[in-house]
């Protein structure tokens, strides 16, 4: 009997032990900036990857142009809509910015039950059609 117990308490110390590593393991880039005030060379390299492979807009450049804010805003203001300098603005950026192409919808699968929801959810039952 003495014996197994024995075992078992040594086995819950080594697995205890292995746990421990582990964790430490785990915590070290924490410790390194903590203690280096920087994140470690590995971490560095791997957020300096993701940032190699993410598109962002170009810098904006002042446009001499665009200075004139009020002729823009009365522009608007009279016809309803931006004026030729800033559509043109608009569409160099839209065609400066990288897009993730959306998926397709799928024809017929979603139907729009915004109606029926609404009634269930205020009324607890369908509407009358």
């Amino acid at each position: 009997m003495k014996t197994t117990w024995k075992s078992i308490l040594m086995a819950g110390i080594v697995l205890a032990g292995a746990q421990a590593l582990l964790a430490e393991a785990a915590n070290q880039d924490e410790w390194f900036k903590a203690k280096m005030g920087r994140m470690s060379p590995s971490t560095e390299a791997k957020i300096k990857a993701e940032k190699a492979n993410v598109a962002y807009r170009e810098e904006k450049t002042p446009d001499p142009k665009s200075a004139d804010v009020f002729r823009e805003s009365f522009s608007k203001a009279k016809t309803g809509r931006a004026s030729a300098m800033e559509e043109a603005r608009h569409s160099k950026a839209d065609q400066s910015t990288a897009y993730r192409e959306a998926p397709a919808p799928s024809k017929g699968a979603a139907q729009d039950h915004w109606r029926e929801e609404f009634g269930k959810a205020k009324l607890g039952r369908s509407l009358p059609k």
